[in-house]
């Protein structure tokens, strides 16, 4: 059976974009499939590009367990990508069962992968365990896509030339072997050396390693976009008291043309760790010593952890909020750096000589005075007051939004107001990002109303193979999914 060819025309942000016709994959297909809903093909069949899959056409996983190393090959062209996405209303899961390989690996070009779930059912916590998704193809977009309990999250190489992550929940990742060892599997891992990476309102928390590394030691780390991203409490699963950086850049190799815009991070009081790490060591060619060349860091919000800068030539930093708290701000300008533009900002931190210049630590006026920075900041002693909520609507799905919320008055609930999400009358629910395959915590239907959020008795996933369980985050700090109530999760 051939399948009916319809047109869909969508809008985003970029060209219009044609999709053609449907096909569909499920984990009992045979290979007797023609890709129809009732006699869908194999998933293997599929990603390998030996079935009709042609440019603009979408393939529906259909739900259940997908078990296996998956790669897929699947190419479309600029204004046809393929899709891949799971059906509506159903939970399709690739399960990776090799300890080293990717449950999926991404080849090709041109291609969507779009709301499913990746893991790693392997056990064994102790040693390296493969990525939930490596992205190797260039113009390649992976969309509001649940990984969890791999190696590395995802894995975002260089040769994904001009691709995205977006809306992404990426947590429990990594492993640790015997003492002394720290541990390994970060979020994501990202090098690029043309074009630009764009990585957009993803949710990173709670791996081995780091939240963002976008780290090389003999590769290129050039042209990255961060916007929206909410990373927290990475590093809470190794043995180590202190959590890790919720977001490094730097490496062995320069970095530049770097961007970060309207981030988000949080780690628990008393667990230090890095909030955000730009730099890593100086760059040694031969007798010479450089830094990483532009970094551009505007309207974050990072609670708790520290923030350190070093080894750059151009830094923009403005109009950012750092609630450190007991933590500090850490600069060291390094070879070859020209004026920094250091303003606008927001600071709440309690401990003494809160600021570091180049290894001296400094009160806020010392700061201002030696370095001629955050002449119109603002510096105050102790904790910020009450809420900050930040409502980030998705582009991709109707009706969609990450909730963050920073609630330094410890409520017990918190109103949020998503009027330009959902339409009145609209059904929804809300997500824990913490456990967001658990019960939602709100449904209902949009009243125009603002809606009212709980803060305690909130869950956590917990991690496949690990004894210690972990706590969440909430009251203080919580993240939300918004979703339209037809998209209700199943579970498998």
């Amino acid at each position: 059976m051939q399948p009916l060819r319809t047109v869909l025309l969508l809008s985003l942000a970029g060209p219009t974009v044609v999709w053609a016709a449907e096909h569909y994959v499920a984990p009992e297909a045979t290979a007797r499939g023609d890709g129809s809903l009732q006699r869908p093909w194999t998933l293997a069949a599929v990603l390998a590009h030996e079935k009709a899959i042609q440019a603009g056409d979408t393939v529906w996983l259909r739900g259940g367990s997908y078990r296996g190393v998956w790669v897929s090959q699947l190419t479309g062209r600029p204004d046809q990508p393929i899709l891949v996405r799971q059906y509506p209303g159903e939970r399709a899961t690739l399960e990776g069962t090799a300890a080293q390989e990717a449950a999926l690996t991404v080849n090709g070009a041109w291609a969507w992968y779009w709301g499913f779930e990746l893991c790693n059912q392997w056990p064994d916590r102790t040693h390296g365990r493969g990525p939930g998704l490596n992205v190797f193809g260039d113009h390649i977009k992976c969309i509001n896509l649940v990984v969890h309990d791999a190696g590395v999250g995802i894995g975002f190489w260089s040769t994904a030339t001009n691709s995205e992550l977006y809306g992404c929940l990426v947590y429990n990742n990594g492993w640790q072997g015997s003492p002394p060892d720290r541990g390994h599997g970060h979020a994501i891992y990202a090098q690029n050396s043309q074009g630009t990476k764009s990585i957009r309102e993803n949710i990173l928390f709670n791996q081995f390693g780091y939240g963002v590394h976008v780290y090389t030691e003999g590769g290129s780390i050039k042209g990255f976009d961060f916007e929206g991203n909410v990373a927290f409490n990475n590093g809470v699963l190794t043995r180590q008291g202190a959590h890790y950086d919720n977001y490094l850049i730097g490496g062995y190799k320069p970095a530049e043309r770097i961007t970060l815009r309207e981030n988000f991070g949080y780690h628990t009081p008393g667990k230090g760790g890095g909030n955000l790490s730009l730099g890593y060591q100086p760059i040694r060619v031969g007798q010479l010593t450089y830094g990483n060349a532009d970094v551009l860091v505007e309207s974050n919000y990072l609670g708790g952890g520290n923030v350190v800068c070093k080894y750059w030539t151009n830094v923009i930093m403005r109009g950012n909020t750092f609630a450190l708290l007991s933590a500090g701000v850490s600069l060291d300008p390094g070879p070859g750096a020209a004026t920094y533009h250091w303003d606008h900002n927001d600071y709440f931190l309690t401990r003494p000589a809160p600021f570091s210049c180049q290894r001296t630590g400094l009160g806020f006026a010392d700061w201002k005075a030696r370095t001629g920075y955050d002449a119109d900041s603002r510096l105050v002693d102790g904790r910020p007051p009450g809420l900050r909520v930040f409502v980030r609507r998705n582009a991709y799905e109707t009706n969609r939004a990450n909730i963050i919320v920073f609630n330094w008055g410890v409520q017990e609930q918190v109103a949020v107001e998503v009027r330009g999400v959902l339409p009145p009358g609209t059904g929804f629910e809300v997500r824990n990002a913490q456990d967001f395959f658990g019960p939602p915590v709100l449904t209902g239907r949009y009243s125009g109303q603002p809606l009212w959020l709980p803060m305690t008795n909130l869950s956590v996933a917990q991690p496949l193979g690990v004894e210690a369980r972990l706590r969440p985050t909430a009251p203080e700090f919580n993240v939300f999914v918004l979703l339209p109530r037809l998209s209700r999760l199943a579970t498998n």
